[in-house]
């Protein structure tokens, strides 16, 4: 059954049938489609799948389909575009007037509740800028979110399922598309995450690149890479920040004029340069060899500690280098036009306290502030019609005099050669006189003590060498070596036709003839020890840690003996048969005795205290025995006395310990 009904030119013809709704125009073309599924179809021709929407909505048009959803012409209003199910709004698009402002369209999401509930995450104003979590963006796109430990998030990833090194995770591009030039629409800057390492469950080393381009596609200027060291001009920075450039790489401005660079040339070498109103004011360079220039357009240098300078140089005053306890000391060296260097110390109260002066001639010059000096000084002098170079030491007392009438030098003289000295009565390159002792030093360079001493009463003490070294600071660091007396003698070369006989050291000690005298012929003594290191007297014996050596060597203390002591030979003894032979432990340590005959006794002489002896007993004729030891002697087994071997030639080694009372004694038997 079908009925038509015709209003403003318009025919509706309406089709009970529920496969086949349609709402027609005048021309009788298909305006609306209702399709058996329940699709809506607007200008839906038979071309398209029968004439039937294929879509719960579908809308053609020959032009440009347009739905529109509008209110009532009220400004205020809003239209929205809902999705949901029910009575639910899942989600909704609203065109919308914000207070006082054009039309915004913003994009609303919701959970699954009833009602609408819908809030607005997306927003595109009129201007075109979009926002995400604010429906008034600012820019272009503009994100807001979280709380203060995570703030707006914007994540890039990538697609790719397994990550490799190099392969790009996200990219923002910088470009200008709309300028026509060759160069001007290529990407001018980027910013990139790069994999630095295929990506496991424990690795995801990204860096990133920033990128720009000048003339060309960006290409890296500088790198943050997985470990956070900043790379500029190098993409793998193996510090916090690498700098890498053929010229000037780091510039610290305070202004266009006033700034300082860095720079590192290809040997190595930094150089700081510091600019003021343009113009460079000075260089520091340090060199890869360790070197320090330093190139100046100013008069002054200072180096500061804690603000005070206590090194300054000025090329008028020369170098001045102060006291930290106190900058008012100070000392200053100076070099003047001529070529003349000097050296001068200043106290607080502005007075010079020393003076020394280095003339161009040779001339030192030393004048303390007490009024003294000494020169020494390159002059000539002539004697016997002999002209020769010398240097001597003056002082303001008159050290140069003669004697006796005779032409005798005194002070300290230095002859480039000893024919300088030719002519001369007498000439000491140093000389020494208090009147009663001497020290000289001869043009020969022989050194000459004399020192007498006139009889007194009482007790007296005469040194002819006293060297005395005293290091009583504390050595943190190093090896400190002191040396009191370095004696080197050298005769290594060929002397065929002579003899040649070299003495170290000559001690020749006189004693006195009658009353108490102690001679020692070395005494080494340290300060503050209990006794003597080291000493050698008169007779010979030599005492380590001890003051009175009885024995040639007395030792009280350590031995110490990186390789072997041994003994020149082995002491020998004989006891002929029914004889006593007394072996003495004061003769050697080594000793051994040949035994011929029978009913022999051996006894001991006592050492001077505990010691060992080692006693080799050798048969002579065969079947000889000692029938008795020394009674002190204790054998082990219960005092068992051991069977000496009976064959000629036959040899047993008896080993001895002395406790200063008892001899212990055990046999190693039958050597044949």
């Amino acid at each position: 059954m079908a009925s038509s009904v015709t209003r403003d030119h318009h025919n509706l013809r309406r089709d009970l049938i529920l496969n086949d709704n349609h709402i027609v125009n005048q021309a009788g073309d298909d305006a609306l489609t209702v399709s058996d599924a329940g699709n809506v179809g607007v200008n839906i021709d038979s071309s398209m799948n029968g004439g039937m929407p294929s879509y719960t909505l579908q809308i053609h048009n020959q032009a440009a389909p347009v739905l529109f959803i509008g209110n009532e012409g009220n400004s205020n209003d809003t239209s929205d575009l809902a999705f949901g199910y029910a009575n639910t709004i899942l989600a909704k698009i609203r065109a919308y007037h914000p207070t006082g402002g054009d039309t915004n369209l913003g994009f609303f999401t919701s959970t699954n509740s009833s009602g609408d509930n819908t809030i607005e995450y997306l927003t595109i104003t009129h201007d075109g800028n979009v926002g995400v979590g604010t429906n008034t963006p600012i820019s272009a796109l503009e994100i807001e979110g979280g709380l203060t430990t995570v703030g707006a998030v914007l994540t890039l990833g990538t697609k790719e399922p397994t990550v490799v090194a190099n392969d790009v995770l996200g990219r923002i591009n910088f470009y200008a598309p709309l300028d026509t030039g060759t160069d001007s629409d290529e990407i001018g800057a980027s910013i990139a995450a790069i994999a630095q390492d295929t990506f496991s469950d424990t690795v995801n080393a990204t860096a990133l690149h920033f990128q720009t381009g000048k003339s060309e596609i960006a290409t890296t200027k500088m790198v943050i890479d997985e470990d956070g060291n900043i790379g500029i001009g190098v993409t793998d920075p193996d510090t916090l920040l690498e700098i890498f450039g053929t010229s000037t790489q780091l510039k610290l401005s305070h202004n266009a004029n006033d700034y300082a660079t860095f720079t590192v040339a290809d040997t190595g070498d930094l150089t700081i340069a510091t600019v003021g109103d343009g113009t460079t004011d000075s260089d520091l360079t340090l060199d890869a060899d360790g070197d320090i220039n330093l190139d100046t357009a100013g008069s002054d240098i200072n180096f500061l500690v804690n603000g005070t300078g206590l090194f300054h140089f000025h090329p008028t005053t020369g170098l001045t280098l102060k006291s930290i306890s106190d900058v008012n000391d100070y000392a200053r060296i100076a070099v003047a036009a001529n070529g003349a260097m000097s050296f001068t110390t200043v106290d607080d109260t502005g007075n010079n306290q020393a003076f020394m002066n280095f003339a161009p001639q040779g001339d030192i010059k030393y004048a303390p502030a007490d009024g003294q000096q000494m020169l020494i000084q390159p002059t000539t002098k002539t004697a016997s019609g002999t002209s020769d170079n010398t240097l001597k030491l003056v002082e303001t007392l008159d050290m140069d005099s003669g004697a006796g009438g005779s032409d005798v030098h005194y002070g300290i003289w230095y002859a480039q050669t000893q024919t300088d000295l030719t002519g001369w009565d007498s000439v000491y390159l140093m000389y020494l006189d208090n009147g009663s002792d001497k020290f000289i030093v001869d043009k020969d360079a022989q050194l000459i003590l004399d020192v007498n001493e006139a009889t007194v009463s009482g007790s007296s003490s005469n040194k002819a060498i006293h060297i005395d070294i005293d290091n009583t600071g504390a050595n943190s660091s190093g090896t400190l070596t002191s040396t009191g007396l370095d004696l080197d003698m050298d005769r290594s070369g060929a002397h065929p036709s002579s003899t040649s006989n070299q003495v170290g050291i000559d001690i020749d000690l006189v004693g006195q003839t009658t009353g108490t005298q102690t001679n020692t012929g070395i005494n080494i003594a340290v300060s503050a020890a209990d006794t003597n290191y080291a000493l050698i007297t008169s007779g010979g014996n030599v005492g380590i840690g001890v003051a009175d050596p009885d024995q040639a060597l007395e030792v009280n203390g350590d031995i110490h003996v990186e390789s072997t002591v041994y003994f020149t030979a082995e002491t020998a003894n004989t006891i002929g048969n029914g004889a006593t032979g007394t072996i003495d432990w004061n003769t050697s340590q080594k000793q051994k005795v040949t035994i011929t005959g029978t009913g022999i006794t051996c006894n001991f002489t006592n050492p001077a205290g505990p010691c060992n002896l080692l006693l080799k007993v050798v048969q002579g004729d065969g079947s000889d025995v000692i029938a008795t030891w020394d009674g002190d002697i204790k054998w082990p087994g219960n005092d068992t006395v051991p069977t000496l071997s009976t064959g000629n030639g036959d040899i047993d080694i008896i080993s001895f310990y002395f406790d200063g009372t008892n001899y212990f004694g055990e046999a190693s038997l039958d050597f044949a």
